[in-house]
């Protein structure tokens, strides 16, 4: 099956990055929603089979501020118990900033 990721990336400035969380079993069917810094960023979701739920989450355009971030997926339903969450860390590549040349005496 698909490989659980604890890190995704390198990815590039500018690039966008779609990530799939799927939640087996759960009764009733569990909510599926992402986070980012303690805000919700994506809260629609779909069963695409019975007792799967999945959420996929598209990032447009990563910036410098997406470096390190952790994307939390959390999964909850009505059973009064703490949400299941898992997060991957995002890695990036960066363009240069700024190139200077130093000369020395």
């Amino acid at each position: 099956g698909p490989q659980v990721w604890t890190m995704v990336g390198p990815y590039n400035e500018g690039e966008s990055v779609s990530l799939t969380c799927q939640v087996n079993g759960g009764k009733p069917s569990p909510r599926v929603t992402w986070w980012m810094k303690g805000e919700m960023i994506d809260e629609t979701y779909e069963s695409p089979r019975a007792h799967t739920v999945i959420n996929t989450l598209t990032l447009e355009r990563l910036t410098r501020a997406h470096l390190h971030t952790s994307l939390e997926c959390s999964a909850s339903n009505s059973n009064n118990t703490a949400p299941v969450r898992t997060s991957i860390t995002v890695e990036m590549n960066f363009k240069p900033l700024s190139v200077k040349i130093l000369a020395s005496r």
